[in-house]
């Protein structure tokens, strides 16, 4: 403008202006000093979150007794003779080690957030962009503190007695309670492994497919194929180790030939690892001193996973058969498939990723039949639970599913690899939608090329191994 002054947003008269930094709006003084007012409500009230979230968490800390699960216990303890007292006493406290852990992670976030507060309090330079991720921040705490934890108890019918012990849910075969049917995910992902090209630096990754969590520790394992090695990264951090197959490419006790899936063992410390071109599943101690251990041999195995009760269940592909192994079996049973290759509803034709909820019921990504199928337990034939059209890119249809999850509500989540897309099919629908990806093949933030496994973390966000662009993607959930 002639005069140089600009227009205030607030009062609408041409002035000499101040330009906020977070909104990128013009503002006369006297209106700028308001704006600023304004911000600072708004950090005030962040704090008064924060204060809220703390009295929560003590709350909690010093009330665990009144947890459903400790009720349940002592309910238990109360209706039995006095020799199972001892094992009521050990679940106790395995659950109070596992909460005072919860607690005390989620405490160090809080102090980590407060420190932040003080800081920005301190120096006073703060705008709206600042305030959203502080607020996105608290949000984030929030939702965990209210999050029901992964623990549940498993009865062992002894005699008259049931034996009771704790089952935590951890790795690929648990289910995020924050999914709901119509949650969302922001549609732009970041990198948290590998992302620096292909390669077998310690920062990059080589056609990488199978992923785990720990969510305790907050690190991720990748079986990094190509590279014949398992990597620990840990999780929002820049900090990566490998942790099996330091020796390259054999098949010594010490070496690995194209893994291709992993579990994460928390109870014995351990993962467990597909050790595919090896035909045969590795117990790897994450303790130096024990040696590795064959667990089973002579079998493809692409794919595997862990339920709840510790049975493992294996994808072998050349048999077209899902395998159920319990504790200490070597052989295993038919659970779903092994009526040779085909497309029949008691078949499998390359059966990959595999899911196992509370009930035993199998979900299956059935790979050459684009399609994913469910088994329930004892079952002679699945049923198609996503795809299942033939070989497509419309929303119906699936081209080679890789990794599979399913919620708590039982909608089935699928990494449609050749569609460079993650789908999700709620019960009983005939077509899927689209959560991440579906823009074509490419590497940006929005793109995949090739899938291999997806999980969910105790947030619900969604971690996927992007095969082709070697490295994993994060897409935070959408809170709102």
């Amino acid at each position: 403008m002639a005069n140089g002054k600009l227009h205030c947003i607030k009062c609408e008269k041409d002035k000499a202006i101040l330009k906020c930094s977070g909104c990128s709006q013009d503002f006369c003084y006297n209106h700028f000093l308001d704006h600023y007012k304004d911000l600072n409500k708004e950090f005030d009230e962040i704090e008064c979150n924060h204060d809220s979230l703390r009295e929560l968490l003590n709350e909690q800390l010093n009330h665990q007794e009144k947890h459903i699960l400790i009720e349940e216990i002592n309910k238990w303890e109360e209706d039995s003779i006095k020799i199972i007292q001892q094992t009521a006493n050990n679940c106790k406290q395995m659950i109070f080690q596992y909460r005072a852990k919860t607690i005390h992670r989620m405490e160090n976030k809080l102090i980590n957030l407060a420190n932040q507060l003080k800081d920005i309090r301190q120096e006073n330079d703060f705008n709206e962009i600042d305030l959203n991720r502080l607020k996105d921040k608290l949000k984030q705490l929030e939702i965990e503190i209210h999050k029901p934890i992964n623990v549940s108890l498993h009865h062992d019918s002894i005699a008259l007695i049931n034996r009771i012990s704790i089952i935590i849910s951890y790795g690929k075969f648990k289910s995020s309670m924050s999914i709901q049917k119509n949650t969302t995910w922001k549609p732009d992902a970041y990198t948290i492994a590998g992302g620096y090209g292909k390669g077998d630096h310690l920062n990059q990754l080589h056609w990488p497919y199978g992923i785990c969590i720990d969510d305790d520790d907050e690190n991720i394992y990748i079986a990094d194929s190509s590279n014949h090695r398992i990597v620990k990264w840990k999780y929002n951090e820049n900090s990566h180790e490998i942790i099996a197959g330091r020796n390259g490419r054999g098949n010594r006790i010490n070496e690995l030939n194209y893994p291709a899936d992993i579990i994460f063992d928390k109870k014995n410390n351990s993962l467990i690892i597909s050790d595919r071109d090896n035909r045969r599943i590795v117990r790897w101690s994450l303790q130096k001193d024990i040696e590795q251990q064959i667990m089973i041999s002579d079998i493809y195995c692409s794919r595997l996973t862990m339920d709840y009760n510790g049975n493992l269940y294996v994808s072998d592909t050349e048999n077209n058969q899902i395998k159920q192994y319990k504790q200490g079996d070597t052989h295993g049973t038919i659970v779903a498939g092994g009526n040779g290759k085909g497309d029949q509803l008691n078949q499998l034709d390359s059966p990959g990723f595999i899911f196992v909820d509370e009930d035993e019921t199998i979900y299956v990504s059935d790979w050459n039949n684009h399609r994913v199928m469910k088994w329930i337990k004892n079952a002679k034939e699945g049923v198609v639970v996503a795809g299942g059209q033939g070989k497509g890119s419309s929303l119906e249809q699936l081209s080679y599913p890789q990794g599979i999850l399913v919620d708590h509500l039982s909608n089935v989540y699928v990494a449609d690899s050749w569609n460079h897309r993650i789908m999700r099919w709620l019960v009983d629908a005939n077509e899927g939608s689209i959560i991440a990806g579906g823009n074509g093949k490419g590497k940006e933030t929005n793109q995949f090329h090739l899938l291999g496994g997806i999980l969910f973390d105790r947030q619900g966000n969604l971690c996927v191994i992007d095969v082709g662009n070697n490295r994993v993607q994060k897409f935070d959930l959408n809170i709102n």
